[in-house]
């Protein structure tokens, strides 16, 4: 009997445990400060906080703080998945 692929095997994009500050955008007014949890070029997951929680489907934009202290990046994305632990992000229109 076969079995399906596990959730993590679904993934076009590997994720990896990232621990940066992360402004979260709607309509063009700051919903929240939140922490990542983990990013790839696909998406990312963002710490649930303080502050409102866009509903899944939403499109938000996502400011990014850099590793090499750059510029933070601003970054379209939809709300795909929002649980007790966060919010997950997909990429629209992201470039690697």
């Amino acid at each position: 009997m076969e079995h399906p692929p596990k959730k993590s095997e679904w993934r076009r994009h590997t994720r990896r445990p990232v621990n940066r500050t992360a402004r979260l955008i709607q309509r063009g007014e700051e919903l929240a400060r939140l922490t990542t949890r983990d990013l790839s070029f696909g998406g990312v997951f963002l710490r649930r906080g303080e502050g409102p929680v866009p509903s899944v489907g939403a499109e938000v934009a996502v400011e990014l703080e850099s590793e090499d202290g750059a510029e933070p990046r601003l970054v379209r994305a939809r709300v795909v998945r929002v649980t007790e632990l966060g919010i997950g992000l997909a990429f629209i229109d992201a470039e690697p």
